[in-house]
């Protein structure tokens, strides 16, 4: 009898120990963001949070706690019985408040993967498909700043640059309605990410800044027509087609000359003009809305006689 309660004891310490790993695995290690944040026009201070923004896999993580979620027009709600966690965007920004105060937190911390269900306008999340999975530290969510979640989902139009760090606004969101079709006990499922497509979309409009600096410093367009229309229509399709072979391999992209522009007297071939455009990101898909219509620029064209 003695001999089974001690082999017993042993199978259970076999038993603990094999299955520390397998707990340990969905923990994580993220650090404390070090850049500049700046939300809704407030400044916010990481360092002496509760509950700091994070960086995981190089992806700025927030933490959806009560206060910030509503500062982002998002409402949350946790339902107890079923451990599920529900966010919906209201549109509605509340009011700031400040979470400061406490010890500082920098580095490095442990953080898990969301093993809770939750979900996000009627969507439900998988998180164990995701490439940048929700994660929970010091017993809150925290989703990771995808173009799906921020742009998608919650309605946020954000920027990043090295002098001014990390911009996010939601003053654009809109109050999630649900549709008709959906079933609040079975809604669809996603990952919170974006197929290549989308991505190349979404990659258009936070670097737009970036195209709207591809001006050519010296653009040599080949016309028959030398009339005003022959002209602009031949100058706004050399501008096109260098705007769309600088960024994004032509993709969502729109150039139209500024209705200022007008032809010199005694214009020939060979004369160099300063052209003032227009160019704008184009929506693609369902999802994507641009924050920004369009950006004013201006190129130096040469005009040469078409055969």
């Amino acid at each position: 009898m003695k001999g089974k309660q001690i082999l017993c004891a042993l199978l259970c310490v076999l038993a603990l120990t094999s299955a520390v790993p397998a707990a340990r695995a969905a923990e994580v290690q993220a650090g404390v963001a070090a850049g500049k944040v700046v939300i809704n026009g407030r400044a916010i201070d990481n360092s002496s949070a509760e509950y700091p923004l994070l960086v995981y896999r190089d992806i700025t993580y927030f933490p959806m706690t009560f206060h910030l979620c509503r500062f982002l027009g998002l409402t949350t709600e946790w339902d107890a019985p079923s451990r599920t966690l529900i966010i919906t965007r209201t549109g509605e920004a509340g009011d700031y408040v400040p979470d400061t105060g406490h010890s500082g937190r920098r580095g490095s911390v442990s953080a898990t993967r969301v093993d809770y269900p939750v979900v996000v306008n009627d969507e439900g999340i998988d998180n164990s498909a995701a490439k940048y999975p929700l994660l929970n530290y010091s017993g809150v969510t925290y989703f990771p700043l995808t173009w799906a979640f921020a742009v998608d989902s919650f309605g946020w139009d954000y920027r990043w640059d090295a002098e001014n760090g990390l911009r996010i606004d939601s003053s654009g969101g809109t109050p999630y309605v649900t549709p008709p079709i959906v079933n609040p006990a079975n809604p669809p499922i996603s990952t919170g990410e974006r197929t290549d497509g989308e991505m190349i979309n979404s990659a258009s409009r936070a670097w737009s800044s970036a195209a709207w600096g591809s001006s050519p410093e010296e653009l040599t367009v080949e016309t028959e027509d030398w009339s005003l229309e022959g002209i602009k229509k031949a100058i706004g399709a050399g501008l096109e087609a260098h705007v769309r072979g600088t960024l994004l391999e032509g993709r969502l992209t729109e150039v139209a000359l500024s209705g200022s522009f007008q032809l010199p007297a005694g214009l020939k071939a060979g004369d160099m003009l300063t052209v003032p455009y227009t160019e704008r990101v184009l929506p693609s898909g369902a999802t994507f809305t641009p924050t920004s219509t369009a950006e004013e620029a201006a190129a130096s064209v040469r005009l040469t006689a078409g055969s």
